[in-house]
């Protein structure tokens, strides 16, 4: 892809506007320091870290908003953007239809020349990106174009903690990059391509006349997690806050998301649990009983054994 070879074009294109501002902002993934556009990074956001191999890019970065603000991106790589905490509101979507609203933990699949269009409240928001040539893509997911109308709204809220997992993990190589950061990244991004290959065929794009979970049916849902400090969420008081019987909704969830109820509740708590550690000062024992922990020990050993590293390892 010509963009990406010769960095002439931006990566990622964005327009933003308030009360204060209209400004517009070309985004390269390879800026050197001495470019005169690189001081308008943190106009929009600040890199707090990246990590680019012969295939992909990651970055980490922070935006901060004073006032309200909306923003359209358009993509010209394909890229995966984790919402890993977020003190700002946020409702985006295609085409002026900002009906999704974004909280700790989704996943924002972006492809080549869709635009995005978001509005953000007064706050902070700590991403991870992950992005790749379309060449490099396609070579896995097949053509982009044939990607259903269906597929691309599914898009702006991918439901899979394989891929959320993956993108955390990269997040640690980018802040603490090792002498193997390089083939272990590039193996992550392949593994998430094929996962994202996987999902894309998840979903037949046949009518059916089984009812759907819905994006409002998943908003619901990460609105009660969410409120639900101090407890651990359970399958049934999902379904129940959704109106479905457990078993309708576990089965429909499974075949919507390609993952368990319970899978998704443990990826999202480790979320959740890594904004908590990023973002506050909170002890360990005050962060494991909002995320329902039982006990400190618990959450420490279920961090462990989805991150690789301990909690407090983590924080540092």
């Amino acid at each position: 892809m010509t963009m990406d070879k010769n960095k002439k074009a931006p990566d990622f294109l964005a327009h933003w506007r308030n009360k204060s501002v209209h400004l517009s902002e070309e985004i390269r993934c390879i800026e050197p320091d001495d470019d005169p556009r690189s001081r308008h990074q943190n106009n929009l956001r600040n890199r707090t870290a990246a990590l680019q191999t012969s295939v992909l890019h990651i970055e980490v970065s922070e935006v901060v908003f004073s006032e309200p603000t909306t923003i359209h991106v358009t993509p010209f790589r394909v890229g995966f953007t984790l919402l890993v905490s977020a003190t700002a509101s946020v409702e985006y979507g295609y085409d002026g239809d900002l009906s999704r609203s974004s909280g700790t933990g989704n996943i924002l699949l972006m492809l080549p020349g869709k635009e995005i269009n978001a509005s953000h409240s007064t706050g902070k928001l700590r991403t991870i990106t992950c992005s790749f040539d379309q060449d490099y893509t396609e070579h896995i997911l097949g053509p982009l174009n044939t990607i259903s109308q269906a597929r691309l709204l599914d898009a702006l809220d991918v439901k899979s903690p394989l891929l959320s997992a993956i993108l955390l993990r990269m997040m640690n190589e980018a802040m603490y990059p090792g002498n193997k950061s390089t083939e272990l990244v590039n193996a992550l991004g392949h593994a998430m391509l094929v996962e994202c290959s996987h999902w894309l065929s998840s979903v037949s794009d046949k009518p059916t006349t089984e009812k759907q979970l819905t994006a409002q049916d998943f908003s619901l849902i990460d609105r009660y997690m969410s409120d639900a400090s101090g407890n651990s969420v359970t399958a049934l008081e999902l379904a129940t806050a959704c109106g479905y019987s457990e078993r309708h909704f576990t089965k429909i969830f499974k075949k919507q998301t390609g993952c368990t109820v319970s899978e998704y509740v443990r990826a999202v708590r480790i979320t959740k649990a890594k904004a908590l550690l990023l973002e506050t000062d909170l002890p360990l024992k005050e962060i494991a009983f909002r995320l329902g922990f039982s006990t400190p020990a618990n959450f420490s050993n279920s961090f462990r054994t989805a991150t690789g590293i301990t909690p407090a390892k983590f924080r540092k």
